[in-house]
């Protein structure tokens, strides 16, 4: 029993650093430059009636980033898989949002991401089951994928917020 108590905080660990490293690197691709203001103003729409739809979504575009972030950010070994399951859970509600407000030819690409983030919710909520290895995997595996929509996500809204 001991030995596996040692076990569980290493592959807490391992899974953290793992979620922490894939999504930051994602969160950070194509980033906006530093320094430039944030997107809610969105003056190069034609109509000041579809500038404020546009600030709505990179509002939300903006509040997933963060959200996603402080996914990365979560101490799996001081907040156990609860910590990380309860951020998994944030990010899912900022893309919901963002889904809501989104346009048609956006929302598959919104649709795409919370697949993604449903297996890594699944994955997660798996952590503790079964060998170590196979849930360390599994979330590995979630991740690349929530990494990859998250890249993809990122650079369909760049018209919508430059």
């Amino acid at each position: 029993m001991s030995d596996a108590r040692r076990r569980l905080p290493r592959f807490m660990t391992a899974s953290g650093l793992i979620l922490s490293a894939t999504l930051v690197a994602a969160a950070c691709s194509g980033a906006s430059t530093p320094g430039a203001p944030s997107s809610p103003e969105v003056s190069s729409e034609p109509a000041a009636s579809a500038a404020a739809p546009a600030g709505s979504v990179c509002d939300d575009l903006d509040a997933l980033k963060a959200s996603i972030t402080a996914l990365t950010k979560v101490d799996v070994v001081a907040g156990g898989t609860a910590a990380l399951a309860a951020a998994v859970d944030d990010v899912k509600t900022a893309a919901e949002a963002l889904r809501g407000r989104a346009s048609s030819e956006l929302s598959s690409a919104v649709d795409s991401f919370m697949t993604e983030i449903d297996a890594l919710k699944t994955a997660v909520s798996q952590l503790g089951e079964g060998t170590p290895g196979s849930g360390l995997l599994a979330v590995g595996t979630a991740i690349t994928g929530l990494a990859s929509s998250a890249q993809a996500l990122e650079a369909d809204f760049k018209t919508a917020c430059p």
